[in-house]
């Protein structure tokens, strides 16, 4: 339900194989989120919150460079550009590892059923 309007988009992954995709409930939890309900976010996906990380931390990113290139800074930007394509490179790893993670979650409680 998003904006009290029913949504049923079928996944595709899911019906060719009858399993649960990696990114099966990311959208949820990241809504979930949003609304800090922490708890329901976890349930729908283990990456939802950490989704919700990178938004705002690539929005951050992206309000100080545009800040800096108006005020003609950017020389002071390259510092900060390191240590994001650090960041980057670690959120990436680790948003990989929770949406893996989660996939062999889902997959094996989907199987016990």
């Amino acid at each position: 339900m998003f904006a009290g309007i029913e949504i049923n988009i079928p996944c595709a992954f899911y019906l060719t194989f009858h399993v649960p995709c990696p990114s099966c409930g990311i959208t949820r939890a990241m809504v979930a989120a949003l609304h800090l309900d922490l708890d329901e976010s976890l349930r729908f996906h283990w990456a939802g919150i950490w989704g919700i990380i990178g938004w705002l931390s690539l929005t951050v990113w992206l309000v100080l460079r545009a800040r800096l290139s108006i005020r003609g800074d950017l020389a002071k930007f390259q510092s900060f550009r390191v240590l994001w394509g650090r960041f980057g490179v670690y959120y990436a790893i680790i948003f990989a590892l929770l949406t893996v993670g989660n996939w062999i979650h889902q997959f094996i409680s989907h199987l016990s059923h």
